[in-house]
């Protein structure tokens, strides 16, 4: 699926968002990674919905973004409760989608200036 190109120096803008790759600044990347305000973890340990700990929600909070999305692959699944703990801590808002959603909804989320995290889960 190809999403819209706009240019947004500075940010990861995701141009495609397929089952095994997507497309971020002319670079194909895995399945699985996570994309902070400033830099694009592609060696991200969690891999599916079961991998998600609160632990790796813990580095999520320091950026106290306005908004966490969460892609779960090619279906939307719930985690525990528990696993989101953190960021209801600190009251960060967060939803979660599938991944095809998520990568639309954080282009739209990058576009309108808002500081964004995306998780991206494989199946």
């Amino acid at each position: 699926m190809n999403l819209t190109l706009d240019n947004m120096a500075g940010s990861y803008q995701i141009t495609a968002c397929e089952a095994d790759h997507y497309q971020i600044q002319g670079q194909l990347y895995p399945p699985s990674l996570l994309i902070l305000p400033d830099q694009l973890i592609t060696d991200w340990s969690v891999a599916t919905i079961q991998d998600l700990s609160s632990e790796d929600l813990a580095p999520i909070v320091t950026y106290q973004p306005d908004l966490v999305l969460l892609g779960t692959g090619n279906t939307q699944q719930f985690p525990d409760l528990a696993v989101l703990q953190p960021l209801l801590d600190a009251q960060i808002g967060f939803q979660v989608m599938h991944n095809r959603a998520a990568c639309q909804t954080y282009n739209i989320v990058l576009a309108e200036g808002r500081q964004v995290v995306l998780m991206l889960l494989g199946e």
